[in-house]
C-alpha cells in the first residue's frame, strides 16, 4: 500500500493555495488507484476501472498546473499514461461485459438468448485475461511499486508557483482543443480515431471541471450536458470495442458475431447522425 505522504501545509488560519489542494488531490487519486489495484477476486475488474479513473483524474490535474510546474510533470504524465495503457485491454475485456449488458436492455426475445451466450463467452474470456496478468505481474506488485514512485515524484514538483490563471488557460486550452476535435469528427463522421479523440478530450475537460468544482468552486462553470455526452461517448467507444472483437474468431462463434455486430453498428448510427 502506498503510504501516505506528508504534503505541505498552509499558515494557521490561512486557506491552502489552489496548487496545494491540486497536489493533495493528485496524491489522493494515485492512493486510491493503489488501492483499487489491490483489490482481490472478482473485485479486481472494477478495481482495475476504478484505478484508471484515478489515473486519468490525476493526469487531468496534472495538466491543469502543468503551465506553472517544470518539465518533469511531462515525464511524470508520460509514466501514468503507460500505467493506464498496460491496464486497457483488461478494462476492455470488461466493457465488452458491459455492452452486451446494454444490448440486452430491450432487445427483442429472438436474439435475447443469443446475447446470453455471447455474455458467457465475454466473461469467460475477461477472467482468462485476468488471469494471464495476473501470472505475469502477481497482486500488481510491479504496478503498485511504479505508482508508488509517481507519487514521491509528484510530492517535488513546486506546487505553489501554480495560481488560478493558469488553471483558467489549461481549461480555455481544452476547449479550444475540444472544438477542434469535434469539427473534425463531424467532417469525418465514420472515422472512429476521429470520436476516440473527440471523445478523450471532452472526458478531460469534464474530469478538470468537476476537480475545480471541488477544489475552486469559482472556476467550475461547465454545463452539466457535457456529462451526458461523455457517457454517451464512452458507450459508443464500446460499441466500437464491441465490432472490433467481432472481426476476430474469438471469443464470439458467428452467430453471436452477427447478432453483436448489428447491435453495435445501430447503436452507433443513432449517436454519430444526431
Amino acid at each position: 500500500m502506498i503510504p501516505m505522504v506528508k504534503l505541505p501545509c498552509a499558515e494557521p488560519g490561512l486557506k491552502p493555495s489552489l496548487g496545494a489542494r491540486l497536489q493533495a488531490f493528485a496524491h489522493e487519486q494515485l492512493r486510491l488507484a493503489e488501492l483499487h489495484l489491490a483489490r482481490q477476486g472478482a473485485e479486481l475488474h472494477d478495481g482495475v476501472h476504478q484505478a484508471r479513473k484515478c489515473l486519468r483524474r490525476t493526469r487531468a490535474t496534472l495538466a491543469l498546473g502543468s503551465a506553472a510546474l517544470d518539465s518533469r510533470v511531462d515525464r511524470i504524465d508520460d509514466e501514468l499514461g503507460r500505467l493506464c495503457r498496460g491496464l486497457s485491454s483488461l478494462r476492455d475485456t470488461q466493457a465488452l461485459v458491459d455492452a452486451i449488458d446494454r444490448f440486452a436492455i430491450g432487445a427483442a426475445a429472438p436474439i435475447r438468448k443469443t446475447l446470453r451466450e455471447a455474455r458467457a463467452s465475454a466473461l469467460v474470456h475477461r477472467d482468462l485475461a485476468m488471469d494471464r496478468a495476473l501470472a505475469r505481474d502477481s497482486g500488481f506488485a510491479a504496478r503498485r511499486r511504479r505508482l508508488f514512485a509517481v507519487i514521491k515524484r509528484v510530492a517535488l514538483l513546486d506546487w505553489k508557483t501554480v495560481h488560478p490563471r493558469d488553471v483558467i488557460r489549461a481549461i480555455q486550452r481544452g476547449e479550444r482543443r475540444l472544438e477542434k476535435a469535434h469539427r473534425r469528427a463531424r467532417k469525418h463522421p465514420d472515422r472512429d480515431a476521429s470520436w476516440h479523440i473527440y471523445r478523450r478530450r471532452l472526458r478531460r475537460l469534464k474530469e478538470q471541471d468537476s476537480i475545480l468544482a471541488e477544489l475552486q468552486p469559482g472556476l467550475h462553470h461547465l454545463a452539466h450536458e457535457l456529462g451526458h455526452q461523455a457517457r454517451i461517448l464512452g458507450e459508443s467507444q464500446d460499441d466500437v470495442l464491441v465490432l472490433r472483437y467481432c472481426r476476430r474468431s474469438a471469443p464470439f462463434n458467428a452467430q453471436q458475431r452477427m447478432v453483436l455486430r448489428q447491435l453495435a453498428r445501430e447503436r452507433l448510427k443513432s449517436v454519430r447522425d444526431e
